[in-house]
């Protein structure tokens, strides 16, 4: 053999050799099965979305397999599966969170687009089936066949991953070991500049110029007992994830909601219902009051905690001046609740709908793991500028908002408010399947559907002048409005609003507390 055959052969050798290696394909059979039709169905569905550029960002597809997506919380569950049933348990949940997201697309396909793909179905598959029922029915077909191959199973666990919201490449470019010190120090001014009003309640709410209160239009029959057993039944599954009725929802999202002092200087200090104006500009109705709740979760010593998140709208943050890098349409609050095993608030934390201004605040039960806190030179801190008040439906946790910027002033509770500012109530929207469901699609005008976020999770035309300058830490469009899942909290290091680790990390049970 000459040396050319002989390379020829071991070449070849090697290359069959890495063929075994290769893991098994993740398609699914062209047949007639019903697995084989609802892959096809799922192509064009897919097509469409894709061609319309209305994919909904708030989950991660598994690569490979079209009827599942996943969050943080549910990617951080795949290393603690132990058995079939907890496997089965874990798909479940990855694939309510795919026929959520495409029960969401699908809406918001023009009436032409979405006569055009019923019809492509009709003509692809030989099922008689309707996109309603592909959507509902597929994903238990695919379901059953990954469950009797392993490798499939395999190759499901290895492809759940969340990718950061921070782009390395920006970061390079935009020389961040430099660029963030500048960021740092600008971020610890304005802590100084803002947060010193935590120190004094009584002050900062004499001082508000037009005070309006909002209080939720809302009653829990719940106490305390009540919840710590709700939370105890609801981990009656294969995961222990809390998981409740939307009748048990409605009851907790009442319990805890918070009441909102805020200093109405002007129409961009009210909040109400985001809305698609005639212009199809995202835009919000004051007139309707209200405030969007969803249920997520948390690891937090070994548990699963789960947390209700409230999230508020303002049509603007109004400019300052015409150098205002920080003003623009749309600005809110979301304000979330840490529910604790005996049905107490453990820890809250707010930001802006941009992932901005993070702050926490904490039951005297917990403490700052400063162990874990700035691991790297330069880092933001977990910035816990006041403890978090007892709260009861009968004197309501009360965040104290300034006009025009909107930043959180202080926690108070309703009984501490001396003053008898105007009162108003708002509405608590607390969807029956799909979180969030009135903000990812929204009539317009034409009688189509269209999401308040793009395809990456932003709020077209709340881009703020701040992006260009804070672009080299990484974060997609600095100080837009963004969607559930997206928000980026740190611009010098890597935080997300949604890690299920972050209070496990951040908090240390209290040494000195006693129960």
């Amino acid at each position: 053999m000459d040396k050319t055959r002989l390379l020829i052969f071991f070449v070849t050798t090697i290359l069959a050799g890495c063929t075994m290696l290769v893991p098994h394909k993740t398609g699914y059979p062209d047949d007639s099965s019903s697995v084989a039709q609802c892959s096809k169905a799922y192509s064009l569905i897919t097509a469409s979305i894709k061609q319309a550029n209305i994919t909904d960002a708030e989950a991660y597809p598994v690569k490979g397999f079209p009827y599942l997506r996943t969050n943080r919380f549910l990617a951080s569950l795949k290393n603690r599966l132990a058995d079939e049933n907890t496997i089965s348990a874990w798909l479940d949940q990855l694939m309510l969170l795919d026929q959520q997201a495409k029960t969401i697309e699908t809406e918001n396909l023009s009436a032409i687009s979405r006569d055009s793909l019923e019809i492509n179905i009709r003509n692809s598959i030989k099922n008689n089936w309707s996109l309603e029922n592909i959507i509902d029915e597929c994903p238990g077909y695919f379901k059953e066949y990954d469950l009797s191959n392993s490798e499939r199973i395999n190759h499901i666990i290895n492809n759940t991953v969340v990718p950061d919201e921070y782009s390395l490449l920006k970061r390079s470019i935009g020389l961040y070991p430099l660029t963030s010190i500048v960021s740092y120090f600008a971020y610890q001014r304005w802590k100084k500049n803002n947060l010193f009003t935590f120190k004094n309640a009584l002050q900062t709410i004499e001082g508000i110029a037009k005070p309006v209160i909002y209080t939720p239009l809302a009653i829990s029959p719940l106490n305390t007992i009540d919840i710590a057993s709700m939370i105890r039944e609801s981990r009656n599954n294969d995961l222990k994830i809390p998981l409740f009725s939307h009748g048990q929802l409605r009851q907790l999202a009442a319990y805890f909601a918070p009441v909102f002092l805020l200093d109405e200087l002007n129409d961009a200090d009210k909040i109400g219902q985001p809305v698609w104006s005639s212009l199809n500009t995202a835009a919000v109705d004051t007139s309707r009051p209200v405030s969007f709740v969803r249920l997520e979760h948390t690891w937090f010593k070994g548990s699963i905690l789960p947390q209700l998140i409230y999230t508020i709208w303002f049509p603007e943050r109004p400019k300052a001046s015409s150098w205002d890098i920080l003003g623009g349409s749309l600005d809110g609050i979301i304000w979330r609740i840490t529910i604790a095993e005996n049905g107490t608030p453990l820890i809250a934390d707010t930001i802006h709908p941009c992932g901005c201004y993070h702050l926490f605040f904490s039951d005297q039960s917990i403490v700052q793991n400063t162990d874990a806190l700035n691991k790297a030179p330069l880092g933001e801190s977990i910035d816990t500028p006041q403890s978090l008040p007892e709260h009861s439906p009968s004197n309501r946790i009360t965040l104290v908002v300034s006009g025009k910027t909107h930043y959180l002033n202080v926690l108070s509770t309703a009984k501490e408010i001396s003053r008898l500012p105007k009162e108003k109530t708002y509405e608590l929207i607390v969807s029956d399947s799909i979180p969030d469901r009135g903000l990812r699609t929204m009539p317009l005008a034409s009688g189509n559907y269209k999401s308040l976020y793009d395809a990456e999770g932003i709020v077209r035309g709340t881009e703020r002048g701040e992006r260009w300058l804070l672009w080299p830490m990484g974060i997609k469009s600095p100080g837009a409005m963004r969607q559930w899942g997206k928000h980026a909290t740190a611009f010098v290091g890597r935080r997300h609003f949604d890690d299920p680790y972050l209070f496990d990390q951040s908090f240390i049970k209290n040494e000195d507390d006693v129960d």
